[in-house]
Parts: structure tokens; C-alpha cells; sequence
């Protein structure tokens, strides 16, 4: 599988891997913020919101969304003459893949570089807030630095980054499901995260056979 919204991941993960040129991935660095990792988090969420804009866009031509009373101008929204927000997002999404539950091993922890290794994969839960009825926080980082990028520029943070980014990996695992389980994926998707809802069924190395189960 060869699309556009895969090419933009790649992308967007090797810039993410750039900052870890001279920021370790490792949660001691997590609060450390810059001018370049706001370029990226705000890049990366700004792909976020087109990728969740597409996906609801394409549920709704295929089957009946749960809740969509609780988003207003639903039809307009669907037919692209307006936008849906944030909090439709959760609305419509959350009941049907159940996002908050999604878990990533974090491939490029840097744990390794601490004087006591826990030895165990870095897991991350990018929708996790949305369990506690809470805003994303990386999504809040988002949009402050949208408002006023000088004055908030200590949101741009590596671990609203990192958790952006597994966010629209979640995203696109769900999107394509099909693809992803059956190992039509380019490896390097997998270079930052791995999925730990899904089941290792084959050879991460080999994009033929299926992958997930």
C-alpha cells in the first residue's frame, strides 16, 4: 500500500527522528522543547486533523456512525462544505475503534543509555486522556501554539511530539486495517512504533505475508 497519507507518516517520522539527533528518546527528555520540535508537533497534528477529516468522511459513506447526534451540521460536515472539531473526533471515533484503549511500543526508546535499563518496550497512549473525559494534550499544545507560537512555545514538547505521532499511527492502522494486518505496508512504517492491540502473526521483515492478527 502506496498512499499519500502513508507517504506524509514517512515523512513526518523521519523528521521526528532527526530531533533524536540531539535529543535522546528517553523520558527524561520528554519536557525538552525547541523552534524545531514545534515545526514538527505542529506539522504532525495539522495532518492529524486532515487524516481524521478524510476517515469520518469515508466511515459515513459506508455505514452509520454511532453518535452523530452529538455533532451539529453532521450532513454539511460529511459532504466536506464544513469541518468537524476536535471533540467530534472523539465523538465519532472513540465509540467505534475505542482509541483511548490503543497502546505503542516506542521503537526508538533510548533506554539503553541509562545506568539501569528497565529492559521492557516504552509503551505510549496517545488517546489515553480521552478515557478520563480530558482533551488530548498534545492536541491543547496544538492549538496554544497555533494562537501564539512565541509565547507558548514551551508546549512544543518531545513527548506531545511523540504522542501526536502515535496518534496518527493509530489513526492510520485503523484506517487501513485491512492492509496493515495483511502486510501490505512498507516496513518503515514501523521504524518509531509498533502496535501492541494487534498480534505479531509473521516476520515484521517480510511485507508479503500477514503481519497481525
Amino acid at each position: 500500500m502506496k498512499t499519500l497519507e502513508v507517504e506524509y507518516y514517512v515523512e513526518l517520522q523521519r523528521r521526528t527522528f532527526d530531533i533524536f539527533r540531539y535529543v535522546a528518546c528517553h523520558e527524561s527528555n520528554f519536557g525538552a522543547f525547541s523552534i524545531v520540535i514545534e515545526s514538527v508537533l505542529v506539522d504532525i497534528c495539522s495532518f492529524f486533523d486532515s487524516l481524521c477529516q478524510n476517515f469520518i468522511r469515508s466511515l459515513a459513506s459506508g455505514c452509520v456512525l454511532s453518535n452523530v447526534a452529538a455533532v451539529k451540521e453532521y450532513s454539511a460536515k460529511v459532504r466536506g462544505s464544513r469541518d468537524f472539531n476536535i471533540a467530534e473526533y472523539q465523538a465519532l471515533l472513540e465509540p467505534a475503534f475505542s482509541l483511548s484503549e490503543k497502546q505503542l511500543a516506542l521503537n526508538a526508546y533510548q533506554d539503553h543509555l541509562q545506568k539501569e535499563p528497565s529492559g521492557s518496550a516504552y509503551l505510549l497512549r496517545p488517546f489515553a486522556d480521552w478515557s478520563k473525559g480530558a482533551p488530548l494534550t498534545w492536541w491543547k499544545a496544538f492549538t496554544d501554539l497555533k494562537h501564539d507560537r512565541l509565547s507558548n512555545l514551551s508546549e512544543a514538547t518531545l513527548g506531545n511530539t511523540l504522542n501526536a505521532m502515535g496518534g496518527v499511527f493509530v489513526l492510520l492502522t485503523q484506517k487501513h486495517e485491512d492492509s496493515f494486518k495483511e502486510g501490505h505496508v512498507d516496513r518503515e512504517i514501523y521504524r518509531l512504533f509498533q502496535p501492541k492491540y494487534w498480534t505479531r502473526h509473521g516476520s515484521v521483515m517480510n511485507v508479503v505475508t500477514p503481519l497481525w492478527k
